[in-house]
């Protein structure tokens, strides 16, 4: 199942929850967000490609990383808005939508994470 929500700051988010494949490493899909990423770390390279920005998890690692695009963003219709305060919780992983442009996503029983934020975005 295919689970997307955005921000009012132009960001969507979205992953694939099947519930056993969070049994596995090599299975967990990951949360990957695109769009008008806040506080973009100057050290990402731009690679070129159509779209935009995004942060999204490598496979096999889940280690997050970030892409900056040259292009624009499509516009995002469909998604769920999620407002500041706001959270969803699926399997170990967590996102929450806070003030300012912050958004967040935290995996705990893989120490993997990232935030999103205008002062600038990092990811662990």
């Amino acid at each position: 199942m295919g689970v997307w929500f955005s921000t009012a700051d132009g960001v969507v988010c979205s992953w694939t929850y099947f519930p056993k494949a969070m049994e596995s490493p090599t299975g967990w899909p990951g949360t990957t967000c695109m769009g008008n990423i806040p506080g973009l770390p100057d050290s990402v390279p731009d690679t070129g490609g159509l779209g935009c920005a995004r942060v999204w998890p490598r496979p096999v690692s889940s280690e997050f990383v970030f892409d900056r695009h040259g292009g624009a963003c499509p516009p995002f219709t469909g998604a769920a808005l999620l407002s500041p305060g706001q959270k969803i919780e699926t399997g170990d992983a967590t996102r929450v939508v806070g003030v300012n442009q912050l958004l967040a996503c935290i995996d705990p029983s893989r120490g993997k994470g990232f935030a999103l934020r205008q002062s600038g975005s990092w990811a662990f």
